[in-house]
């Protein structure tokens, strides 16, 4: 058995059976100390880096409350403030939520429509179920903005005009009626929401409030216009669909 490190002008060999034991137990010895090392090592780089981003957010949450102090608040209005940074931190510390405006500050814009789509295509495909194309899927990841709700928030009114659709990336949603009273539907993460609205430049028929913290990706009419232009096909049928379901 030859090792990389000689004794004098050859190398070292494990002649008898003890030290053929003695030499495997020793290679052991340094694959452990090698990986605790190395794992040390990441640890104390993470634990740097939460510890960062926890500083950030307390220092955060000492200049909000010192804004808040100037305004004469009342104090619920200052808990769901706080409530909202929380969820804000909460979102920013995970790898649930990517946007291609901070993507482009490190990457090119090839390698960014490419990172978008692993992150949502899952989410858009129902969306695009009808069309069979993973192109068009690519596009409207690339367009994805995201913004948060926070529970008894309107996402949608009745009667406005359909600028936006939303995808619920996390979060549960609440349908209501006209009387904006009694809850007719409850969709949660991985649904999407407005598309029908949206297509037609109508206005909408339902209202729709988050029931929890909610974290959509939008796209505007106009976003899906210019992405259609290079679908003429899937754009007719996507309005048929939406004509075909609006009510």
């Amino acid at each position: 058995m030859n090792i990389t490190t000689g004794a004098g002008t050859g190398d070292t060999y494990a002649v008898t059976d003890m030290e053929r034991v003695f030499f495997c137990f020793m290679m052991n010895c340094g694959d452990v100390m090698f990986a605790l090392a190395f794992g040390l090592i990441n640890n104390i780089a993470l634990n740097s880096r939460i510890d960062d981003e926890t500083g950030n957010y307390i220092n955060s949450m000492v200049k909000i409350e010192r804004t808040l102090a100037k305004f004469e608040i009342t104090a619920t209005w200052k808990d769901r403030i706080e409530q909202f940074y929380t969820f804000k931190h909460k979102i920013e510390r995970s790898s649930v939520d990517l946007s291609s405006e901070e993507l482009e500050k490190y990457l090119p814009q090839s390698l960014v429509r490419k990172v978008l789509y692993y992150q949502f295509a899952d989410l858009v495909r129902p969306f695009c179920r009808d069309f069979g194309s993973e192109n068009l899927i690519k596009d409207i990841c690339y367009y994805l903005k995201s913004r948060i709700y926070m529970p008894d928030d309107y996402i949608m009114t009745i009667g406005e005009i359909g600028n936006h659709m939303y995808f619920v990336l996390e979060g549960t949603v609440l349908f209501y009626g006209a009387d904006d009273k009694h809850v007719i539907e409850e969709l949660g993460s991985g649904s999407y929401i407005g598309e029908k609205a949206t297509m037609l430049g109508m206005p909408r028929n339902v209202s729709v409030r988050a029931k929890t913290f909610v974290l959509v990706k939008e796209i505007s009419r106009e976003e899906i216009e210019t992405i259609l232009i290079t679908y003429p096909e899937i754009h007719k049928l996507m309005k048929e669909r939406a004509a075909h379901e609006y009510k």
